[in-house]
C-alpha cells in the first residue's frame, strides 16, 4: 500500500484563510471558530479596515459560496452553545471539541469518507493507548 498525497493548508488567521480559499478549493475544513484576523487590509474606498473577521464569519462565507463544502468545527464551548448550533444550521458537517485528541479527528474524518494513509509508523491509528493531544 503506497501513500497518497494529501494538499494541506494551513492559515494563521481569518483573512488568510480567505486568500487560501481564493485561489484553492479544499476538500475539507478544519475551522478554529476563535479564528481572527489581525491585520485584514483597509477598505480603498473608505480607508478604513474592516470589521475584524472571526471563525463564525469565515464558516458562514465559505458555507454560503460553497455549500456542499465539509466544514467541521473546532472550538473549546460545547456542541450545543448557541454559536455552535448556528453554524451547525448554516451547514457545518461536525464539531470537535478542545482539547483536540487525534482519535477525535479520525473518528471524523472515518464519518466523512476522508482517508489518509501514511508509511509513518506513528501514524496516530497505528499507536496504542489515548494518541496525542493536537494544539
Amino acid at each position: 500500500m503506497g501513500a497518497t498525497s494529501q494538499n494541506v493548508r494551513l492559515a494563521a488567521d481569518a483573512a488568510e484563510a480567505l486568500r487560501l480559499m481564493s485561489e484553492w478549493r479544499p476538500e475539507l475544513v478544519l475551522l478554529d471558530m476563535e479564528l481572527r484576523s489581525a491585520d485584514l487590509p483597509q477598505s480603498p474606498t473608505s480607508g478604513s479596515a474592516p470589521p475584524l473577521l472571526t471563525g463564525e464569519d469565515l464558516g458562514r462565507h465559505m458555507l454560503e459560496a460553497d455549500p456542499h463544502l465539509p466544514v467541521v468545527v473546532v472550538t473549546a464551548l460545547h456542541p450545543n452553545h448557541p454559536r455552535v448550533r448556528e453554524l451547525r444550521k448554516t451547514g457545518a458537517v461536525d464539531v470537535i471539541v478542545k482539547p483536540i485528541r487525534a482519535e477525535k479527528v479520525q473518528e471524523v474524518l472515518d464519518r466523512l469518507g476522508v482517508r489518509f494513509e501514511s508509511e509513518s509508523p506513528h501514524h496516530p491509528s497505528q499507536r496504542s493507548g489515548g494518541g496525542p493531544e493536537l494544539t
